[in-house]
């Protein structure tokens, strides 16, 4: 005969598994129950004729706000850097007293934007975590009236700023100061239509923002600069082809035709290398660059950059060391005539 004492221990052990097998749906429903309706349908919190929503999941609460933001800029066509993993995930289930596996892979994806488009007024108010996965789940809006006003506002200011600068560039002399008087319009302009087709977006294509100052004016403008922004190069070395015609494409991109005989400016310099006296095949490369004006020798600016490549032969090193020229130089050029319009503008 069983003692009563182990009948009662076995009972409620019996008792312990029944709930404990149950507890696993009773969990499941109540965090369904839980579920915040905009994860999976923000349209029902905020229909979409007064909101531009979404909802996204993340590992961390900082990851699912940043999905759900992207998820709202990817409604004005903004650039999207998806970065996709695949992460498997396996789950534990109970099934008629018998213990199984079921796995399951879901693919997670971490948006980061990369796009110079700002969404003014953007809100993400809400974050909840999904107590069986663990994974959180936030929400992104625009109020359509809301931003509509800002973005009316901004614009309006964005124009005035670009007919400011437009007629600067009407007014002033001498033929740099033009150009960065252009250049900081035609920026301003960018800006402003990139905004002005959001706010068609938020406004469901409704008030067409017309501009008084118009892009295309401004770009025949630029077009009409360029063609008496003469300079005439003198590289100090020629053979330097790669080096030479980076220079030269950096200074066209900024509006400078490149001509022969005469012109208004003057660049002198190159890219000269030497071998290094050390254990190793090495090339030292040194690049230097004067950009001057033609009549009176003013200087506008002066780059100066080196280094040093390695490879098993010379010819190689030294092939390695102007690609390497290219780059850096390219870069600080860029740089450098950027901050000497932006100077112009300041000492104005």
């Amino acid at each position: 005969m069983r003692h009563p004492i182990h009948r009662g221990i076995a009972l409620l052990v019996l008792t312990a598994l029944v709930t404990g097998c149950a507890s696993a749906p009773d969990r499941t429903r109540r965090a369904a129950s839980e579920r915040p309706l905009w994860v999976d349908d923000p349209g029902r919190e905020y229909p979409e004729e007064l909101y531009i929503a979404a909802s996204a999941g993340g590992d961390t609460g900082e990851a699912a706000r940043r999905n759900a933001a992207a998820r709202v800029a990817m409604v004005f066509e903004a650039d999207i850097d998806a970065s996709e993993t695949l992460a498997e995930a396996y789950f534990e289930t109970e099934s008629g007293g018998h213990d199984t596996f079921s796995r399951t892979s879901s693919l997670k994806k971490d948006l980061k934007v990369t796009t110079r488009q700002t969404l003014r007024n953007l809100v993400v108010p809400k974050t909840w975590q999904d107590p069986e996965t663990r994974r959180y789940h936030a929400l992104a809006y625009l109020d359509r009236d809301e931003a509509g006003a800002i973005y009316s506002a901004e614009l309006d200011r964005l124009d005035r700023d670009v007919g400011v600068y437009h007629a600067g560039y009407r007014t002033a002399d001498e033929k740099l100061m033009k150009l960065a008087y252009l250049d900081k319009a035609l920026s301003l302009a960018a800006e402003r239509d990139m905004l002005a087709g959001q706010l068609s977006i938020i406004r469901r294509g409704a008030d067409t923002y017309s501009p008084a100052n118009s892009r295309s004016d401004l770009l025949a403008a630029r077009a009409d600069l360029r063609g008496r922004l003469g300079l005439q190069a003198a590289f100090s070395h020629p053979e330097r082809r790669a080096f030479n015609t980076a220079v030269l494409d950096v200074l066209e991109s900024f509006g400078f035709r490149i001509v022969d005989h005469g012109g208004d400016y003057r660049l002198d310099g190159g890219l000269s290398m030497q071998k290094l006296e050390r254990e190793g095949v090495f090339v030292g490369w040194h690049a230097e660059l004067h950009l001057v004006g033609w009549d009176d020798g003013a200087e506008i600016l002066t780059l100066v950059e080196g280094g040093r490549e390695g490879h098993v032969s010379y010819p190689e090193a030294e092939r390695r060391a102007e690609r390497e020229a290219v780059k850096v130089v390219r870069t600080k050029l860029e740089e450098e005539l950027t901050g000497y319009l932006s100077t112009l503008l300041t000492a104005d």
